[in-house]
């Protein structure tokens, strides 16, 4: 399984980090051919400044793209499986994440619209995606975190518009690592994940 994990927290001593670290092992150990990609070591434009050509039959995007823009497209390209691990912060994952989504999964690239009838095409098909956010919330709010409108939107990206075939969040509660559930037990799930998807 060739497999691109992207996290975006700029801390690197973070639970992110460690929860990265430990899907990781999974997937090495199931010897899937990964990659490993940190937003935030990346430089790009985080606005979309003009979006598409209008008369254009295939909707490019006309913005220059940045040799990092280009490097992420090809890797997705290239893998069959992209997990995504961040934080929530205030209900929504952090700006960078965003700006990602703008510039990388836009139409022309993930989607298209059909000339001729003017069908949505999607582009990105048979590729699977798995969402891996952590909050530090109540267990209450942690479990309504599954529908919140950020990871929501995400499932819509991905499914609706770029055709993923298979669309997984998992919410990952950093506080419950001082409740009954340990952080060992928390990394262990991560690393059971790592090993199935791969």
């Amino acid at each position: 399984m060739k497999t691109l994990v992207i996290m975006a927290d700029p801390k690197s001593d973070s639970f992110c980090s460690t929860v990265t670290e430990s899907y990781l092992k999974g997937a090495v150990e199931k010897k899937a051919d990964v990659d490993l990609i940190n937003l935030h070591q990346l430089k790009f434009n985080y606005n979309l400044i003009d979006q598409t050509e209008q008369n254009s039959p295939d909707n490019l995007c006309l913005q220059p793209e940045e040799e990092d823009i280009k490097r992420l497209k090809d890797k997705i390209l290239w893998c069959q499986n992209i997990v995504f691990v961040y934080p929530i912060w205030f209900s929504f994952p952090p700006a960078i994440v965003k700006a990602f989504f703008d510039r990388v999964f836009h139409l022309g690239f993930s989607y298209k619209f059909r000339e001729s009838t003017g069908e949505l095409e999607h582009l990105l098909k048979k590729k699977r995606v798995r969402v891996i956010s952590i909050c530090h919330c109540s267990p209450y709010l942690s479990f309504l975190m599954q529908y919140n409108f950020a990871n929501i939107m995400v499932k819509k990206l991905f499914s609706d518009l770029a055709g993923f075939n298979s669309v997984t969040v998992n919410v990952v509660n950093e506080g419950s690592k001082d409740h009954e559930k340990s952080l060992e037990g928390v990394l262990y799930r991560m690393y059971r994940l790592g090993l199935d998807d791969n």
